[in-house]
């Protein structure tokens, strides 16, 4: 028996398996093979094949291990590297945690198909799924991370951000957003795997205010802000611009607004200074169109002038008082004074369609709307001491132009400053200082711009209708009824000689013939002459006055006399 067992064991160790292999099978079969086992299986376990004493030797080590875990690693792996700061916890458990002590498929004998299912032994795999993952991750765990022990805070083979600066570049300073500054990339960005684009933390805006003041709670938020997308017009890593912004204004406000908006022959200041945030707020507002204030008010910041004009005066243009854009362009525009439309006239139209219509209309057109000014000869834009926003006194106003003699013959038009001036007695409008009583300044289909029918003659069939202008004032008794005691001085005991003269079917008198409708140094303001003719004659009327009459000797007639107390006789 003991030669057959002698034979047996010789048989056994002349073989080249090694013994271990008839009972553990496949332990080589790896594609990566523990260099231990070309030392054979002792170098690890123990050598005794007494069960007796590989049972005591099992005891003391799981499978009789010749040490335990990791010291027995530590033969031939230097302790050093796996005793630093900070140790990766699997290492408590022992080395074989991660790694096949025989052999495997995977680099560094690492179970599981290696990285990174090894690590999600213990890692929540879900962790790192997301809309965006790491690509480090493709590359293995420990691309960022020793799998043993470190220094460094997670196991980081290297400090943030030049952890992160080993695949990324490098982002010059030093004008650098403050997180990246201070190194602080996870401050923004989760390193597997985000739900977010670029492995954010939190989506957009969410994450720039867990630093800054949430910018979307007013009325008003700038579109890029209610989209959610800071940077449309921030850069989150470099501050090289204030505000960290990709580029200044106004080149970053045409990213999204078209260029035309501040295209024209005038540009306001602001605008041309790329000043945009001057007056609009980049995120949000009380106001429309993202203002940062009202719109006078900002505008009072630049025209302070406009604004104790304003403040100070009488009568204020409607527009003005409402908003400056009803007729400015914040912007650029075509016409001066960053004007919306052209100023004077189309300009006016847009408040003032009426009149725009009545200017065309007008059969008899007032001269000052031809001029360069327009409307603006005689009103003011913004304010005025006058109703109407006159820009004077309304008749001193027309005496600016009316102050010398205008046309010839039938059309001309007197010097009427001088005449005014120069006449102890005026018409009641006159005396006013009121124009346009009679006149109407932006034209009219009745002779001289009146703002009713007159004749444009000397003799007239008497109608109601042909002095509609002076019965506007006067009494049309006075005209009609062939005797009075009150109505009129103008009367030869009772008989009314406005009556005789005027009421008539043929050569009625005009008033004109004998009243200066302007003034005269006559009593009632009676014409010295009277315009005869097509010639520009001018017809004398010799009126004289008593004290109880008068009497005139025209260019037409002899002397005519009249008294109130003692009827004249005239000759016919």
């Amino acid at each position: 028996m003991i030669i057959c067992l002698f034979a047996v064991a010789s048989t056994a160790i002349a073989s080249d398996t090694p013994p271990c292999t008839e009972c553990h099978p496949g332990k080589d079969a790896g594609k990566v093979v523990h260099p231990a086992i070309g030392m054979g299986c002792e170098p690890c376990h123990t050598s005794s094949h007494n069960m007796e004493t590989f049972k005591f030797e099992a005891g003391k080590n799981p499978q009789g291990l010749a040490a335990s875990e990791p010291d027995l690693c530590y033969k031939c792996h230097d302790e050093s590297g796996f005793s630093k700061k900070v140790q990766h916890l699997p290492l408590a458990s022992g080395c074989t945690s991660c790694h096949d002590p025989h052999s495997a498929d995977a680099p560094k004998l690492l179970k599981n198909s290696g990285q990174p299912e090894v690590c999600f032994q213990c890692h929540d795999k879900k962790s790192f799924q997301g809309a965006s993952v790491h690509e480090a991750l493709s590359m293995g765990c420990t691309t960022c991370h020793n799998p043993h022990s470190n220094e460094k805070r997670k196991l980081l083979v290297t400090a943030v951000p030049e952890l992160c600066y080993g695949c990324h570049a490098n982002f010059p300073g030093p004008k650098l957003h403050k997180p990246v500054e201070g190194g602080m990339c996870l401050a923004c960005h989760n390193p597997h795997a985000s739900a977010q684009k670029k492995l954010l933390a939190f989506k957009y805006p969410d994450l720039c205010y867990t630093c800054h003041q949430n910018q979307s709670v007013k009325p008003v938020v700038h579109k890029p802000v209610k989209d959610g997308d800071c940077t449309v017009c921030h850069n989150p890593h470099l501050n090289e611009r204030q505000a960290q912004l990709n580029t200044l204004p106004p080149e970053l406000c045409f990213q999204c607004h078209d260029r035309k908006l501040v295209s024209g022959n005038y540009v306001h200041g602001p605008v041309a200074a790329g000043g945009c945030m001057l007056c609009h707020s980049p995120h949000q507002s009380e106001q429309k169109g993202l203002l940062s204030s009202s719109v006078d008010d900002l505008c009072f910041q630049c025209h302070m002038d406009k604004q104790e004009e304003i403040k100070n005066a009488r009568h204020v243009h409607k527009p003005v008082a409402d908003k400056c854009t009803n007729c400015h362009s914040p912007h650029a525009a075509e016409f001066r004074y960053n004007l919306v439309a052209e100023p004077g006239r189309d300009l006016c139209a847009k408040c003032h369609p009426d009149k725009m219509a009545q200017i065309d209309k007008a059969t008899v057109k007032h001269g000052a709307l031809n001029n360069e000014k327009k409307c603006l000869a005689c009103h003011l834009p913004h304010v005025s001491e006058f109703p109407k926003q006159l820009a004077d006194q309304p008749m001193n106003l027309c005496l600016n132009c009316h102050d010398k003699t205008m046309g010839e013959g039938a059309n001309k038009l007197t010097n009427m400053k001088a005449k005014i001036m120069n006449s102890a007695n005026l018409h009641g409008p006159i005396k006013q200082g009121d124009c346009s009583a009679c006149h109407d300044p932006h034209g009219s289909d009745n002779f001289r711009m009146l703002v009713k029918f007159y004749p444009n003659v000397f003799y007239a069939e008497y109608d109601t209708k042909n002095y509609s202008l002076c019965f506007n004032c006067h009494e049309n008794t006075l005209v009609e009824r062939p005797q009075t005691g009150t109505l009129t001085g103008f009367r030869n005991g009772k008989q009314n000689m406005h009556y005789l003269h005027v009421h008539k079917t043929t050569k009625g008198r005009t008033c004109k013939a004998c009243h200066d409708m302007h003034g005269s140094n006559n009593p009632k303001h009676i014409r010295y002459s009277v315009p005869f003719g097509t010639s520009g004659w001018e017809l004398p009327i010799s009126y004289t006055k008593t004290a109880t009459g008068g009497g005139c000797t025209s260019g037409c007639h002899q002397d005519f006399k009249y008294d109130r107390e003692k009827p004249v006789r005239n000759r016919k």
